[in-house]
């Protein structure tokens, strides 16, 4: 009903939108299960350093997997809302929700990292909401160089 009140008395009343935007607005402006958390990665001559903002995640809701063969970390979680759709849709509810920025759902991201990282000795931690991962370098005289091989 206010879809058709909006389109056919839009003169009576301009601000109506611009403060309370309809239902399809709404609905396009709340998240669909996207999340992906803001990455900044720095480098110097000892380490790799990754930084993801993840506000309002609990570290619980994150998991980090070291994938040592193809040298990549996948960092992965969840974000959830703190409304309910039980909250806004139950029996004799009154909340409504005039306007969603927020985003929230599932987030999985990938990291090659370089060759002489050092797999064993990774560390992360987690600060005001942002997760911030370390991978110390190995010192580039141990890394093996690339031979030749005979071929019979």
């Amino acid at each position: 009903m206010r879809q058709h009140m909006d389109m056919i008395m839009p003169e009576f009343n301009p601000f109506a939108t611009r403060l309370f935007p309809t239902h399809s607005e709404i609905l396009s402006s709340t998240s669909s299960g996207i999340f992906s958390p803001k990455i900044g990665i720095t480098d110097d001559t000892s380490q790799l350093t990754i930084n993801a903002e993840l506000p309002g995640v609990p570290k619980e809701n994150i998991k980090m997997r070291v994938l040592e063969d193809e040298k990549r970390i996948v960092l992965s979680g969840e974000k959830v809302s703190h409304v309910s759709s039980s909250d806004m849709s139950g029996e004799g509810s009154s909340m409504r929700s005039h306007f969603e920025e927020r985003t929230y759902g599932s987030f999985e991201r990938s990291f090659t990292l370089p060759k002489n990282s050092d797999m064993e000795k990774i560390t992360a931690k987690m600060d005001n909401g942002v997760l911030e991962i370390k991978v110390p370098k190995k010192d580039s005289s141990s890394l093996q160089p690339s031979r030749f091989i005979q071929i019979d």
